[in-house]
C-alpha cells in the first residue's frame, strides 16, 4: 500500500509549473533556432537604368533572408544578417546587404539600439520598434488579431524612408528608399508567420 501527502504532491506540482512558466518555457521562445532565419520570398521588382528613365517591365524576383548567430557571450548574440535580391530566372544579383547585429537573448532586444531584433514573446496589442531598416529602427503600429490557416495572429504594420546611397555607388545623386511593411506574428512566440513589403527607391 502507498501513501502519498496530498499536500507535498499539490506543493511538487506547483513547483514544476514555475519552474516551467518562469525558465522552461522563455528558454524555449529563445533557443538560437529562433534567432536563426532561413527564409526566401518571391516578388516582382521594376528596375530604370538611370534616375528619371521609365522602369522595366516587372522582373520576377526572390529575395533571400539569412541571419546566423555569429557569437554568443552568455545572453548577448552576436547575428550576422544577409538580404540578397536576385533574378528568379538568371541569378542575377541586384544586390546584396550583409550586416552584423548584437542582441539581448532573453529579451529580444538590442544592446545598443532602442527597439527589438525581432518581435518578442507574449506580445501585447501594442505598437512596437522592430527590425534595423536601412539604420534605424522601424516603428509598427499594431492593427489588429486575424487569421491565416487557422492560427491567430497580430497584424502589425510600418514605414519609413531611409538613404540607400552605398547600394548605388555608380550614381552621383543621393538614393532613399520608401519602405513600408506589413508582418503577421504568432503572439505567443513573437515569431513571424507571414510579411509583405514594399519598396521604391
Amino acid at each position: 500500500m502507498i501513501k502519498t501527502n496530498l499536500g507535498v504532491v499539490l506543493a511538487t506540482g506547483f513547483i514544476i509549473i514555475i519552474v516551467w512558466f518562469f525558465y522552461a518555457i522563455p528558454e524555449l521562445t529563445n533557443t538560437p533556432e529562433v534567432f536563426e532565419v532561413s527564409a526566401e520570398n518571391i516578388g516582382m521588382i521594376q528596375i530604370a537604368d538611370n534616375v528619371g528613365e521609365p522602369l522595366s517591365d516587372p522582373i520576377k524576383m526572390v529575395f533571400v533572408w539569412n541571419t546566423k548567430i555569429e557569437e554568443q557571450k552568455r545572453n548577448q548574440l552576436i547575428l550576422q544578417t544577409t538580404y540578397t535580391y536576385k533574378d528568379i530566372l538568371t541569378d542575377e544579383i541586384f544586390w546584396q546587404t550583409v550586416f552584423e547585429e548584437s542582441v539581448e537573448k532573453n529579451t529580444r532586444k538590442y544592446i545598443d539600439k532602442h527597439g527589438n531584433f525581432m518581435f518578442p514573446s507574449n506580445l501585447e496589442k501594442k505598437d512596437y520598434r522592430v527590425y534595423d531598416v536601412g539604420g534605424s529602427v522601424m516603428h509598427y503600429d499594431f492593427i489588429g488579431v486575424t487569421e491565416i490557416n487557422g492560427l491567430e495572429v497580430y497584424e502589425f504594420s510600418g514605414q519609413t524612408t531611409f538613404d540607400v546611397s552605398a547600394i548605388y555607388p555608380e550614381l552621383q545623386e543621393q538614393i532613399f528608399e520608401d519602405y513600408s511593411a506589413t508582418n503577421f506574428i504568432e503572439p505567443q512566440t513573437g515569431i513571424e508567420v507571414s510579411f509583405t513589403e514594399e519598396f521604391t527607391d
